[in-house]
């Protein structure tokens, strides 16, 4: 007999499935006293995920086997080759206060939601390749160019400086048809990973444009940002933390505001004003667009609030957002979210029957506190 329950709500980007598999996975384990391997198990997890056919990576399963109470954890996470001892746990502050926002909308991974989704994916795939083959043709000796085989290599640093990053992106094409970049870049595994991304679609359905530039930039930027981040709260820069955080949903946002479309330029004279600027890179959104207009909606309902930052969390789409507060502004910013869940407004932006009763608005917006990593509890009797 199995019995689940959890107050993780469903298809809200919570890795509501993720806490599944890895729950599952443990309490098979402890059926069969087995000890299990943290990374054995968030390679099994993923597994799961991928059978089911939502082509995620291992941060989620990771942050649920590795998470510690009152502490955020930075750890790189390489498919690859993750090293599960380089984590760390970095207190969070007791000034602030870390909200949650359920937006009530649902992300299934099925249908146009996930194209969307493994689209972002698949090109993250072949950016890399790529990016080694511009790095080349700009000079760089072989060896050089495939050590940038992950974002968290691809720095500023790596790279001889921002102005470098700009212009390196600028030799890549916005966008590209399969065909175009089979013959422009041949990259060993083209074949294989569309197929892996897009195999079980059918023909008339699977995509004939990729973005590169939007996502490969976003990639570095938030690669960037997430380095800056932890040292950010250590040092009490709270501002900077949050700037970095709305930044980054940036990166993600489909809506002004105003309610206007909303798209980040990264066309060859502004990554040439970029360089000649030597901006830093960490302040650049890229273009990865995985964003909703209920999500952005939300997003700009807490900063307008007084909220020191906010962004999606997860995969976006759909799901849920994060907002980063002075505790001493959390209740009236949680009041501000829960008034704008009630709004007509957002009930047409999120595709609701109706507007959220007060209740439901109120109980929609929560203050998270880290807990310890998913272990066994062995009841007696």
């Amino acid at each position: 007999l199995v019995m689940v329950n959890s107050n993780l709500p469903r298809g809200a980007a919570l890795s509501s499935s993720s806490a599944l598999s890895v729950a599952a996975l443990l309490a098979y384990a402890g059926c069969n006293g087995v000890e299990p391997d943290k990374a054995l198990l968030i390679r099994a997890a993923q597994d799961v995920e991928w059978y089911a056919g939502a082509r995620i990576g291992v941060s989620d399963q990771t942050a649920i086997l590795l998470g510690r109470a009152g502490a955020l954890l930075h750890l790189a996470m390489l498919p690859g080759d993750f090293d599960l001892g380089a984590a760390r746990h970095i207190p969070f502050p007791d000034a602030l206060d870390l909200l949650v926002v359920n937006s009530h909308t649902r992300r299934t991974l099925s249908g146009a939601q996930r194209l969307r989704y493994s689209l972002n994916r698949f090109a993250y795939s072949m950016a890399i390749t790529v990016l080694q083959r511009e790095l080349e043709d700009a000079g760089w000796a072989p060896d050089a160019a495939n050590r940038m085989d992950r974002l968290s290599r691809i720095t500023p640093e790596a790279l001889g400086g921002a102005a470098q990053v700009y212009r390196i992106l600028k030799r890549i094409p916005p966008e590209t048809s399969l065909e175009a970049l089979r013959r422009r870049y041949n990259p060993p595994d083209l074949d294989a990973e569309y197929a892996r991304y897009f195999g079980e679609l059918a023909e008339a359905e699977q995509p004939k444009r990729i973005p590169l530039r939007g996502p490969l930039m976003f990639g570095i930027a938030e690669s960037e940002r997430a380095r800056l981040f932890p040292s950010a709260l250590e040092s009490g820069e709270y501002e900077s933390a949050g700037k970095l955080m709305s930044i980054g949903h940036n990166g993600d946002r489909v809506r002004t505001p105003q309610g206007a479309a909303f798209a980040v330029d990264v066309g060859d004279a502004e990554l040439e004003a970029l360089a000649r600027r030597n901006a830093p890179v960490a302040l650049q959104p890229g273009a990865y667009g995985a964003s909703s207009p209920a999500l952005d909606m939300l997003v700009d309902s807490a900063l307008e609030a007084g909220a020191l930052g906010a962004s999606l969390t997860g995969a976006g789409i759909a799901g849920a957002v994060l907002v980063l507060c002075r505790k001493e502004n959390s209740a009236a910013i949680s009041c501000a979210l829960a008034q704008t869940l009630q709004q007509n407004t957002y009930a047409r932006c999120a595709a609701l029957r109706a507007p959220l009763d007060e209740a439901t608005a109120r109980e929609s917006v929560v203050i998270n506190h880290s807990v310890a990593g998913a272990e066994e509890l062995v009841v007696d009797g």
